[in-house]
């Protein structure tokens, strides 16, 4: 919700409408009706200490270093954040961690990446497979030509067919040429 409303914030503009002399009376009044007191030493809560608060909150959640400095509005370099880092001790595992998960999104990377290159080789394996048969068939086929004994029967079918047809084209020719002679014996008389 804090992001949402700084989000619409230039930067000279106060988060809140009033001075601090108000905003210390309101934290004042909330803490004693609210009877809480800062841990461990008991002492009054601030708005340094809400302020403190919150960037602890926001190192816990994972933010940078740098992005917590800009919220308070320390510059990029400003040691102060080192406070609460120490005081939380989470750079100590916290980058051991983000190591590791980095680790692990890059193997899962590479095991997504070696799962698609091996879909891929099975599909290359399948084509090859299906052209080695098709190239088997061929070569069958090629073998069966230059067999001897097959040749002899398709030259004898050959010359089967050719003879057939030959004989067909006397036989046209002769029915043409006695159809011929008939026609013209009739014109001569």
């Amino acid at each position: 919700m804090l992001d949402q409303h700084l989000r619409d914030l230039e930067d000279n503009d106060l988060l809140f409408k009033f001075e601090y002399r108000n905003a210390k009376k309101i934290i004042d009044r909330a803490v004693e009706r609210a009877g809480i007191k800062c841990i461990p030493n008991g002492e009054k809560v601030t708005w340094k200490d809400l302020r403190s608060g919150m960037a602890c909150d926001l190192l816990k959640k994972g933010y940078t270093t740098d992005e917590v400095n800009a919220r308070l509005g320390h510059k990029p370099s400003s040691d102060e954040i080192d406070k609460y880092v120490n005081f939380l001790a989470i750079d100590r595992h916290t980058p051991k961690k983000k190591v590791h998960r980095f680790e692990m999104e890059k193997l899962n990377e590479e095991l997504q990446e070696v799962k698609q290159r091996e879909k891929l080789q099975i599909l290359r394996n399948q084509e090859i497979g299906e052209d080695m048969q098709l190239l088997q068939k061929d070569f069958a086929k090629m073998e069966k030509l230059n067999d001897p004994e097959y040749q002899k029967e398709r030259m004898k079918d050959t010359l089967h067919e050719f003879m057939q047809n030959f004989e067909e084209g006397v036989e046209y020719k002769k029915k043409n040429i006695s159809s011929w002679i008939t026609s013209n014996k009739k014109k001569v008389k």
